[in-house]
């Protein structure tokens, strides 16, 4: 029972996150307004400073909110590897910052974003402990437990943890671990 309610648990903390993220999104992002046209303003269709403050608006508001859940700092490589990878997707099916302003006018974006969020958790963008964690919650909320097999990672050259055996936390991820 206690399992149970630990998964569930950490499965709540997961979709918290992801809507922090999503708020984040939201308000702070793309300081950049469209102006009426589809066409892109600049030829680099997302200036550096704009990426740089998606960014890292991204991870200023994912490391408050898990000093405030959770009493310790995100480790910061974990952190902006999932601000990042948010990043790339809105950059990749938005052609121009424009394009992408349009969806946060249109009240479109925070839906988006919240599978760009999951879709970065399970690419692995947290590392495969969280992608492992937030897997198996979900699995957990439907009832069924996800295989232990490797068929959900990525082909990508993995670091075994130090604590092979031991359950992971959110301690795991933040700095206070």
């Amino acid at each position: 029972m206690m399992k149970l309610k630990n998964k569930i648990q950490r499965l709540q903390i997961i979709r918290r996150v992801s809507k922090t993220i999503l708020v984040l999104v939201l308000f702070y992002f793309v300081p950049i307004h469209a102006h009426g046209a589809s066409k892109c303003e600049s030829k680099l269709k997302y200036k550096t400073l704009a990426i740089h403050s998606m960014v890292y608006q991204c991870f200023q508001h994912l490391n408050a909110n898990s000093i405030q859940m959770f009493g310790a700092p995100m480790i910061p490589m974990l952190g902006f590897g999932q601000c990042s990878c948010i990043t790339d997707k809105i950059r990749t099916n938005y052609e121009c910052a424009e394009d992408y302003m349009k969806t946060v006018e249109d009240s479109t974006a925070g839906e988006i974003l919240g599978e760009y969020s999951k879709e970065c958790i399970i690419e692995g963008a947290m590392g495969d402990g969280a992608r492992d964690a937030y897997l198996n919650a979900v699995e957990n909320e439907k009832g069924r437990l996800v295989p232990k097999d490797n068929a959900t990672k990525k082909d990508t050259p993995s670091v075994k943890p130090k604590n092979e055996g031991k359950q992971l936390d959110w301690k795991d991820f933040s700095n206070q671990g």
